[in-house]
């Protein structure tokens, strides 16, 4: 550790008490502060610090924390600047029981939050984990960490130093050298209510237990298709891996990453990982494969393409234009003052899970704009709502569902002012467990939802308008706008995002986008081939075997139970048809070659060697294949000379029975077969 520097960081008159550090011993500080806050878009707090150049990793304990106000804070800060409005991610716990100056219902917060100003002196806001952002600290055991790796920057909590949960983490370009240490503010800035909090055991992290950084998140993929789960972990090494399929090991599942390819029917259910390592294991989340069967008919319900209007070219939910919203180069403008698209209420009723696909292009927005709000509204108020904002009044952007009850949010730190072609997806898959945000087909955000889709109204159903009044209308163009009954894989968007607003991977002729691949099984082992495919549903599949059509072959999956040796060399394909417009389009995979171990022929096995008598003929049985002419061979001695004995009789099916008449003539004797 360097040298640690004291200093108040605020504002003329806040903090209006000078903070002071006492300290006993390297790395342990009792902090007096002041101050007004860590918040808003000016800090007034005191600071306990040093520079740091590249990365690091620390940790402290939270002994105690005087409950001043119920928002005290004090933590592990990292910061750009020593000024009031300078970016900064803090790491931070408030206290527990009664507070002195009896604001915000006279008890501290007790929680451990973690707060990020990402623009110079703009309003701060979080940056926690989803279900990690009011957990309750144990004083005198309330540890903070906090982890840099390049621009990526992490936060925990934890009660020994040595076992670890993530509380936040999130991305910000802050420069090589800042300032890290720990920052106190006691909230309330009137002299005679400065905070006194006791830190113990700053410094560098030492070994740590692992922790799950990036759960797995839940899947729908299609039969024939990948689906891939992972899993992120910190922690002293060497970390192992174990993954469970419903709480059962799955025997080649040991490390970070587990694909399941081709996807099966029985793949649907539950994952989980264990994390270990010599100091402690964690368990990551459970995450959900969901399966469907890509021959149903197309999940792209609604598409709005803004050519000339607000019309459906899918289905009839056609759009109307209000106050003034246009339709200019196949794009629908908003300009933030009133305008918007009403939709027909009801888009979403039946639905068990409905992803949101659209592209946009975004000016400067107000707090809480809307790009969609689907619900219901009364006295100028939304609720039973879903919808995305790309600028919320927090801080940050996202996907939201609300029940009336509860709100389960996929967000992210920011906002996309300013974006120009951003395609967004929001996943809502109750069934999978799980509410996902893409953002130019990649993964950004995730949160557990299993609250019903039958939950939400959706009485009016807005684009560019917030089902609450006093909340901005959207800045902006939308290109593209779809709607789906089903919960789109990672693949899927991705190549949606690949093709563009004006393709869908569930239009046009049918394509192959995953051929089917070779395969070499053990003999007894099933084998499955798979195929994955864009373009209008539905689909119909035919796979063939050496060019033959296989019977009942008729889905984007085909499997063999248990492959033999015969089926060693085995060619199979695929023929995929669809229908757009009355005329059909066929398309034929690639082949797939199917290698078995052992390939050939089942070896003969001898069964048994008997005399019928003693000094009499000897009696050779032996499996082999069915319907093999199998010649017996003999010598005296080895090495020697081969002689032809005779041929074996097929008593039954695969059984083959020899007998040597001459053997009462021979002290010894070896055979062999030969085989046509």
């Amino acid at each position: 550790m360097l040298s640690q520097r004291r200093q108040d960081v605020g504002s003329v008159g806040d903090p209006a008490v000078t903070g002071t550090t006492f300290t006993s011993r390297a790395g342990d500080f009792d902090a007096v502060a002041g101050g007004s806050d860590i918040w808003n878009s000016a800090d007034g707090f005191h600071f306990i610090h040093e520079q740091r150049t590249g990365d690091f990793d620390v940790q402290v304990r939270a002994d105690s924390l005087e409950a001043v106000d119920r928002w005290t804070k004090a933590g592990l800060m990292v910061r750009e600047s020593l000024t009031a409005g300078s970016r900064h991610l803090f790491a931070s716990v408030s206290p527990a029981g009664p507070t002195r100056d009896g604001q915000g219902g006279g008890l501290g917060l007790n929680a451990y939050e973690a707060l990020v100003r990402a623009t110079t002196g703009s309003p701060a806001g979080t940056w926690n984990v989803p279900g990690e952002d009011l957990t309750q600290p144990t004083y005198p055991n309330a540890w903070l960490r906090l982890k840099r790796l390049g621009n990526e920057f992490r936060a925990y909590r934890g009660a020994d130093g040595v076992h670890w949960t993530l509380i936040a983490q999130t991305s910000l370009g802050l420069p090589g050298t800042v300032y890290v240490g720990l920052a106190t503010t006691s909230h309330n800035n009137s002299p005679g209510y400065t905070a006194l909090a006791r830190y113990r055991s700053y410094g560098d992290l030492g070994p740590s237990a692992p922790v799950a950084l990036a759960q797995p998140a839940s899947v729908s993929a299609a039969l024939g298709s990948q689906a891939t789960l992972a899993v992120t972990a910190d922690g002293a090494p060497p970390s192992s891996y174990q993954w469970l399929f419903e709480a059962t090991p799955i025997p080649a599942g040991t490390n970070a990453v587990l694909v399941l390819s081709p996807v099966q029917a029985s793949h649907a259910g539950h994952y989980q990982v264990v994390v270990a390592n010599a100091l402690g294991t964690a368990n990551s989340a459970l995450a959900m494969v969901s399966v469907f069967d890509p021959q149903q008919a197309s999940s792209l319900i609604h598409r709005y393409s803004f050519s000339a209007n607000a019309n459906d070219s899918v289905g009839t939910a056609h759009g109307t234009l209000r106050s003034g919203a246009s339709i200019t180069g196949a794009q629908a403008r908003l300009n933030g003052s009133g305008q918007y698209i009403e939709l027909p209420g009801g888009l979403l009723d039946g639905l068990t899970r409905v992803t949101m696909e659209f592209w946009v292009s975004l000016g400067v927005n107000g707090n809480w704009a809307r790009v969609y709000d689907f619900g219901r509204t009364a006295g100028g108020a939304g609720d039973h709502y879903i919808y995305f904002s790309p600028h919320r009044g927090d801080g940050q952007y996202g996907a939201t569902y609300s029940d009336g009850n509860s709100w389960i949010e996929a967000l992210r730190s920011g906002s996309l002012d300013g974006a120009t072609n951003l395609h967004v997806v929001a996943v809502y898959d109750p069934p999978g467990g799980v509410l996902a945000l893409y953002t130019n087909g990649v993964l950004a955000a995730t949160n557990a939802l299993v609250l019903p889709l039958s939950s939400i109204s959706n009485q009016v159903c807005w684009l560019g308008r917030s089902l609450y009044s006093s909340d901005a209308y959207l800045n902006g163009s939308l290109d593209e706008f779809r709607i789906y009954s089903t919960a789109l894989t990672g693949a899927e968007i991705a190549q949606s995002r690949q093709l563009g607003p004006d393709d869908s991977i569930q239009a046009g002729p049918v394509s192959i986008t995953a051929q089917p691949q070779d395969l070499t099984v053990n003999a007894g082992q099933p084998a499955v081939f798979g195929v994955a495919c864009r373009g209008a549903r539905p689909l119909r599949f035919q796979w063939y075997r050496d060019g033959q059509p296989i019977a009942g072959a008729t889905n984007s999956v085909h499997s063999l139970t248990a492959v033999s040796t015969g089926d060693c060399g085995a060619v199979f394909s695929v023929a995929v048809t669809n229908t757009v417009l009355g005329v059909s389009y066929p398309v034929v995979s690639a082949n797939a070659l199917l290698q078995v171990v052992p390939c050939g022929p089942p070896q003969p096995v001898l069964v048994k060697a008997s005399r019928e008598a003693l000094g009499g003929a000897l009696l050779l049985e032996f499996n082999g294949e069915s319907g093999a002419g199998y010649t017996v061979l003999g010598t005296t001695n080895l090495p020697g000379i081969w002689s032809v004995l005779g041929p074996a009789v097929e008593a039954s099916p695969g059984l083959f029975r020899f007998t040597d008449s001459a053997a009462t003539n021979r002290l010894q004797m070896f055979y062999r077969l030969r085989q046509p």
